[in-house]
């Protein structure tokens, strides 16, 4: 994931997971003894981190970059684990990692673009449960890349559900709030009829319907407007650019959940291990915000922390301004999330909550 050590370490400093078997077992640790203490930071905090980076290799299997979490003694299940280069992936691996057997891909692992390979990915691997948090995300991008949007939001999720219904394993699909159509204000259920307005929606909408027809005790968990440490986001943008510039300003009339990768971690293996969990389920902290709400929140809690600030106060901007924009954006998007916390008994924190301790 993010943030770690690139390492390679020998077979016999390496115990590689249980749930990696026969021929995959055997590449992988091919792999991780072709070179020792290669990378930032050496085989120590590797170790310390519970994590090993393999090399890449010039030419070699599909597991070359694959991500091997070490086991620890509190395992309860098996878990791939894909998409750990982004804000999500890499939170819920880490997460996991703590009590259950996980091996990680990030996307140079495996590439959902050419999703008729990951069956040769997984097929070497014994496990129960696939979350998938891998996704073409740029919403201008896939308006752009309609192809490219549909293969990795939409065909590799179907082979993923495919393939886990066919071994009896259940796969945790991550989907997005632009499935709603936004149109009302409130809370939207996830009874809510669904409404995407641009290719990245409509793909992701796509990539929804087509997991869950593989199997009843799939999961789809649609998140929104994800912050957390692995990697940047707006929180962190705007606040950068507070720290540059006297005039800062965010869109003001689209509102939608904010989600703390750290909390949406939790809730996850609270789901996971819910064997009555299945269907749709909206996955974020409590309550509702804009985009400069969310921007303004994170400034004051900055300022208050001490830290230097040309710019204090956000202006408004309306997202009618905002002509830079390729794809439709929804206006309301918030979601209820009831139904996540009847499944994991813990209500998610209200978002200025997880924003203040981020």
């Amino acid at each position: 994931g993010r943030g770690h050590a690139g390492v390679g370490l020998s077979p016999h400093r390496f115990a590689l997971p249980a749930l990696v078997r026969g021929a995959a077992r055997r590449r992988a640790l091919r792999i991780v003894s072709l070179r020792q203490g290669a990378g930032n930071g050496g085989t120590a905090r590797a170790l310390r981190g519970g994590l090993c980076r393999a090399p890449p290799l010039r030419a070699g299997p599909v597991l070359a970059r694959c991500t091997f979490h070490q086991q620890t003694p509190r395992q309860t299940m098996k878990v791939v684990v894909t998409g750990t280069g982004g804000r999500l992936g890499a939170a819920l691996a880490r997460h996991l990692r703590a009590r259950h057997r996980v091996v990680a891909y990030d996307r140079r692992a495996m590439d959902l673009r050419e999703p008729e390979q990951i069956a040769d990915h997984l097929e070497g691997l014994d496990f129960e449960v696939l979350i998938n948090c891998a996704a073409l995300t740029s919403l201008d991008y896939c308006e752009e890349h309609a192809a490219e949007a549909t293969s990795v939001n939409a065909v590799a999720p179907a082979h993923m559900a495919r393939l886990c219904a066919a071994r009896g394993a259940r796969m945790i699909q991550l989907s997005t709030n632009y499935v709603y159509h936004g149109t009302r204000a409130g809370l939207r259920k996830e009874t809510d009829a669904a409404g995407p307005l641009g290719i990245y929606a409509r793909t992701k909408h796509e990539g929804e319907q087509r997991v869950l027809a593989e199997s009843s005790g799939h999961i789809v968990a649609r998140t929104a407007w994800v912050f957390g440490p692995d990697r940047e986001s707006f929180v962190d943008h705007i606040i950068a650019r507070a720290q540059k510039s006297d005039d800062c300003a965010a869109v003001c009339d689209t509102w939608s959940s904010a989600s703390y990768s750290l909390d949406m971690a939790e809730q996850l293996e609270r789901l996971m291990l819910n064997p009555a969990a299945d269907g749709l389920y909206n996955l974020s902290n409590d309550g509702a915000c804009s985009w400069l709400e969310l921007g303004q929140a994170a400034l004051d809690i900055t300022a208050e922390l001490g830290w230097r600030l040309r710019c204090r106060s956000l202006r408004s901007q309306p997202l009618a301004e905002m002509k830079q924009f390729l794809a439709p954006r929804p206006v309301h998007t918030a979601m209820d999330v009831s139904k996540l916390a009847a499944a994991t008994g813990l209500r998610p924190r209200p978002w200025r909550e997880a924003l203040r301790d981020y």
